[in-house]
């Protein structure tokens, strides 16, 4: 017995509009597949190259749940509440960024980890209406410097073209202890390649966390840099004591 689904495609030929649509389909979307494998595979092998030695293995379980700023404090409950805000309401076509700036110890690093954390729950559609999260990277950034270093040397698993490239697409970057990088070296090369991250992430979500004052950063950067890190900005002021003198382990 010849079952109706059987009867409907016995009479579909290779040259019905229709079969050749989906045929094309079918062909499209297996494109898409291998292009996102490749991309996938790509990104891990560079995730792997920062993970090794960018990200503090301390701020791995980093949550807003466990940052517990004191009641009385109404600058670090304010500052916990905009970045909390920040995450929830993350949407990859409104790119925002946060400046986190201020004392060491009082949590700029441990909340910026916890945005990502929540925000790598969401998922987002790209334009083929496919869903994905958002790509994402933290970085130390006087390590930063270091690594883009190491990628002149013979042999390297990477050159400076595609650290930077990875760091300039990702949907939110971190760059975490900004201002450090520019204390230790002083020099012309780290401002440049500083220039050239911050430019590449124009339009994109980016969060600066810094142990520095705004001013003092404008005096380090000068106005063409730092002009473009507040651009969409939102700057909260970390101004209290270190949590980690009082025996608190917080970043």
């Amino acid at each position: 017995m010849i079952s109706k689904l059987e009867k409907s495609t016995s009479t579909i030929s290779h040259s019905d509009p229709e079969y050749i649509a989906f045929q094309k389909r079918i062909a499209e979307e297996d494109r898409e597949l291998a292009r996102r494998a490749l991309k996938n595979d790509e990104d891990k092998r560079m995730r792997k190259i920062f993970s090794e030695s960018l990200i503090n293995p301390l701020l791995e379980k980093a949550t807003f749940e466990n940052y517990t700023p004191e009641s009385s404090n109404e600058l670090s409950v304010r500052a916990k509440y905009i970045v909390e805000k920040y995450a929830t309401n993350f949407e990859l076509k409104n790119p925002q960024n946060l400046l986190l700036s201020g004392n060491y110890g009082t949590g700029k690093s441990h909340l910026s980890v916890a945005a990502m954390k929540r925000i790598a729950l969401k998922n987002f559609p790209d334009i083929k209406g496919y869903n994905h999260q958002a790509t994402m990277m933290f970085i130390s950034t006087p390590k930063l410097m270091t690594k883009i270093r190491e990628s002149f040397n013979n042999g390297s698993d990477f050159t400076e073209a595609q650290l930077l490239d990875e760091i300039g697409k990702v949907d939110l970057l971190v760059m975490d202890d900004i201002g450090r990088e520019i204390k230790a070296s002083g020099n012309d090369f780290t401002t440049q390649k500083i220039f050239e991250i911050v430019e590449s992430r124009q339009g994109k979500h980016t969060i600066y966390t810094s142990n520095f004052k705004e001013q003092e950063l404008m005096t380090m950067y000068g106005e063409a840099i730092f002009s473009r890190m507040i651009q969409s900005t939102t700057k909260i002021s970390f101004d209290w004591e270190n949590y980690r003198l009082k025996g608190i382990v917080q970043k």
